[in-house]
């Protein structure tokens, strides 16, 4: 609120006495400067502000003089919060920093309420199937990775096991080393496979639990890839020792 005297004329200026606060004081309109305005407040008189929340606050009025230009601006610039519903002391500072900001830098104010029950659950529940989508996705990423590596070693395999056969080795040693490396062809193929069906899957029609499902199948199909490439290791070194 705007409080100001009676219009005086001085020096042929027609101005008003009005109380304001410092920062009302360091706006653009009068002295534009937060340190000109608490020095010149030293001159002025003063008094505890008229708004009980501000004055437990601390904030105190001085009264100033300024020109009928400044007042009307000040005038329109300016909310009267008594005319409104009571606000306690933080909303009142909040609304009356607003005020005191100049207009270009001003912000619109909106308290925000607080999230509902529901909400808080929705919320809760999306970030849960988000985390089961995500380790879903992890899986799948592994298993591709896998049955990949299971490819590759089968192949580097086999084409060492056929590269004997130039060596003089009989074809029944490379047949030996085929038969022994065939598990860790299929179980890829099969891995292979799974990740394919599992990637065209549209989760979005899945509940939480389902996506959760397809997860552990997919670790399972993860896991016994790697026990064939496992299970192939010692066939594969043997391989390798013989072609040397």
């Amino acid at each position: 609120m705007l409080n100001s005297h009676a219009k005086e004329v001085v020096s042929g200026t027609q101005v008003r006495r009005m109380w304001l606060t410092i920062n009302q004081m360091a706006s653009p309109m009068l002295y534009n400067s937060v340190e000109d305005a608490e020095l010149i407040a030293k001159d002025c008189p003063e008094r505890e502000h008229e708004r009980p929340a501000m004055a437990a606050a601390g904030k105190k009025q001085y009264e100033v003089e300024v020109t009928e230009e400044v007042f009307n601006n000040l005038s329109r610039d300016t909310t009267n919060l008594a005319s409104s519903a009571s606000v306690n002391a933080e909303d009142y500072k909040v609304i009356k920093a607003s005020m005191d900001e100049p207009a270009l830098k001003r912000k619109k104010v909106i308290k925000q309420e607080a999230p509902t029950e529901e909400e808080l659950a929705k919320k809760a529940a999306d970030d849960q199937r988000k985390k089961v989508v995500a380790a879903l996705q992890l899986a799948l990423t592994s298993l591709k990775r896998t049955a990949e590596r299971g490819r590759k070693n089968y192949n580097d395999a086999c084409e060492k096991a056929n590269s004997l056969t130039a060596k003089d080795y009989p074809q029944e040693m490379v047949g030996h080393f085929q038969k022994h490396l065939k598990p860790l062809s299929d179980q890829s193929n099969v891995a292979m496979d799974s990740w394919t069906v599992y990637c065209k899957i549209d989760l979005a029609a899945k509940d939480e639990k389902e996506v959760d499902e397809l997860r552990g199948d997919v670790e399972k199909a993860g896991l016994a890839i790697e026990d064939a490439i496992k299970s192939s290791e010692n066939v594969r070194k043997e391989i390798v020792k013989v072609a040397k």
